[in-house]
């Protein structure tokens, strides 16, 4: 059902910019991209969700709860939780169609992610699920079928 969805809207001149979103050409959206590249995000009020660029928090989901929260503790936070980035770079990397930056990651972590997994990556690359080259790592279309197999060797 993917695939086919995937055929009927790029034949209605739709393309896809990460694995479960698709637009026109110059109309992706801006607010999610920031989510994919790991950019700082704030939110602010009821089941408000904020990256910090280490951490994520939500509040609370429940307004009469969240207003409680407020009153009582002057934070409505209900969780928050470290993020290891270099892992999540490359997971929401692979979830864009432009995929993982690989000299962006070595700049980033000092560490050749290629050369880190090369083992896997071949193993990856001779089953068809990713695409490798010296500087981008990107999942191929049968790769994003089988994207959570992808992601877990990253994590």
């Amino acid at each position: 059902m993917y695939e086919l969805m995937i055929d009927k809207v790029s034949a209605a001149g739709y393309e896809q910019y990460e694995i479960s979103n698709f637009s026109k050409p110059g109309f992706e959206s801006r607010h999610n991209t920031k989510y994919w590249t790991l950019d700082p995000v704030y939110g602010f009020g009821v089941s408000a969700h904020s990256f910090d660029g280490s951490q994520r928090y939500a509040n609370e989901r429940d307004t009469a709860k969240y207003v409680s929260m407020i009153e009582n503790n002057g934070s409505a936070e209900v969780m928050r939780e470290d993020i290891y980035i270099a892992s999540e770079f490359v997971f929401l990397g692979l979830r864009m169609e432009s995929g993982v930056d690989l000299v962006e990651y070595e700049l980033r972590f000092e560490v050749d992610l290629a050369a880190k997994y090369r083992a896997e990556l071949d193993h990856m690359h001779n089953a068809g699920m990713i695409e490798i080259d010296e500087s981008c790592l990107r999942l191929t279309r049968k790769g994003k079928l089988f994207s959570n197999e992808v992601f877990a060797v990253f994590v």
